[in-house]
């Protein structure tokens, strides 16, 4: 079992790619009161040009989102993303600042859900456009919706329905990321600063 000390060893673990610039974003969980007591640490990800985002508190877990705004503002100009994002209901024309506050707002009410009765979280729906923002194949995205997460090729760090090679390729890049992050970071995270 994976023993995780600090906050650090959790964003080394669950968030490599986007640390090593691979990856826009990465949503992550880990216990609130490790969050609360660690979450001043986590201003180096500003060096690296990365924000960090508390989503909500669920289970005692705090659930977090790294990201890169330039990443994401340079996945909106892409045609496959942008018809994807308005298959979720997004407005034509959207910035990235509409993008957050739909996509949070929506998170947001999803955990809320939750906690309330057993007949209003049948009625809760998880904003599956989370994995455009996390940069997974807007094809996958919009399979996975459609197909209610049944019927896929494979999983890994998402549901692959469709170009299994390229997944495959980039699973393979994710775990570099992460084994770098861990074995070259795990006394001195300020080292990413310089790779």
């Amino acid at each position: 079992m994976l023993s995780f000390l600090n906050i650090m060893d959790y964003l080394n673990f669950y968030c490599a790619p986007c640390l090593l610039a691979k990856k826009p974003a990465s949503l992550f969980s880990m216990p609130m009161e490790m969050y609360k007591e660690n979450c001043r640490e986590v201003d180096a990800l500003k060096a690296l040009g990365l924000s960090i985002h508390f989503l909500y508190e669920l289970n005692k877990k705090a659930h977090l989102l790294v990201f890169s705004e330039e990443k994401i503002k340079e996945d909106l100009h892409k045609d496959a993303i942008k018809k994807a994002y308005k298959f979720f209901g997004y407005e034509k024309g959207f910035s990235f600042e509409d993008l957050k506050v739909k996509l949070f707002k929506r998170l947001n009410s999803f955990a809320f859900s939750q906690f309330a009765s057993s007949e209003r979280q049948h009625k809760a729906v998880f904003p599956h456009e989370i994995g455009l923002f996390l940069g997974y194949p807007p094809e996958d995205v919009l399979q996975y919706y459609v197909k209610k997460g049944k019927d896929y090729l494979f999983s890994g760090y998402w549901k692959v329905y469709t170009n299994p090679e390229k997944a495959i390729k980039t699973f393979k890049l994710y775990d570099e990321c992460r084994a770098y992050c861990i074995k070259n970071t795990k006394t001195d995270f300020y080292h990413l600063l310089s790779a």
